[in-house]
């Protein structure tokens, strides 16, 4: 039995990342290209999340959607910076709310198939609340950064500062799911926020302080490589099998996975 969903399921999402990277390298005269795959990237994102939870009605897949919706947003506004500078502004808080709706997603136990009034057995400590001084690993990143780019933010300093809060909230969130879900799971979400963050650090880098080497092509991979390793943890998050035992307690099994065509699991049934 996998215990991860198949990469198989995002080939469109490749292609179109594929396209939109290589158009970025090829530089003058394929910026229509790059204008053109820019938004599908997260519609080909939310297609393949839609079809893989469709039979998932909670409400953590409606806070992915909304993270998805949030940074799709964001691409769009993004593309008509050059135009107005609102645009980046308008974008910085389509992503900030899409941070948030992240956030909101890993603190949130998947409870597909089970009613959410039955009782679930006590979550471990997290990571954070054993090991506090990893915070200030986050919070000494955050400082770089913002030292690197202090100078050039001038009325974006607030706004900027704020958004860095939200996004280190999103990669102490993502860490602090170590031991409450899957290893595969963790290790997809935690990796795609630290791209997130990465992805974030260099356009800011790049927009406020100095030039990065092709800053277009690395922002968009690490972004690209952040959104789709978040969405594929969150998915093999919500592929744990729930099972009702005898006392009618539901009990998360990690590491097993619930493959498409196994049958349904009814609250008779409980693991040998």
């Amino acid at each position: 039995m996998n215990n991860s969903v198949s990469p198989k399921h995002f080939i469109f999402f490749f292609l179109i990342a594929a396209m939109h990277l290589a158009a970025i390298v090829a530089g003058s005269g394929a910026e229509m290209v790059v204008t053109f795959t820019k938004p599908f990237l997260l519609i080909a994102l939310l297609i393949v999340f839609s079809r893989l939870t469709r039979n998932r009605k909670n409400i953590q897949i409606k806070f992915v959607f909304a993270a998805l919706i949030f940074s799709w947003f964001g691409d769009v506004t993004l593309l008509f910076q050059e135009m107005n500078p609102n645009y980046f502004l308008i974008g910085l808080v389509c992503f900030l709310l899409a941070h948030l709706a992240y956030v909101i997603s890993f603190k949130l136990r998947t409870k597909s198939g089970i009613s959410n009034s039955l009782p679930y057995k006590e979550e471990p400590a997290g990571i954070l609340r054993k090991h506090p001084w990893l915070i200030f690993l986050f919070l000494g990143y955050a400082a770089i950064i913002l030292s690197i780019t202090y100078h050039g933010l001038g009325d974006m300093l607030v706004p900027v500062i704020v958004y860095m809060c939200v996004i280190l909230m999103m990669g102490l969130t993502a860490l602090n799911r170590f031991g409450k879900v899957s290893s595969i799971s963790f290790k997809e979400v935690f990796a795609g926020a630290i791209f997130f963050m990465l992805s974030d650090s260099l356009l800011a880098i790049n927009k406020f302080s100095q030039p990065i080497p092709s800053a277009s092509f690395l922002i968009m991979f690490t972004y690209i490589l952040a959104q789709y390793l978040i969405v594929k943890g969150m998915l093999d998050e919500g592929q744990w099998k729930e099972i009702i035992t005898k006392t009618g307690v539901p009990e998360i099994i990690k590491g097993e996975i619930l493959e498409e065509g196994d049958p349904e699991i009814t609250s008779a049934e409980k693991k040998p």
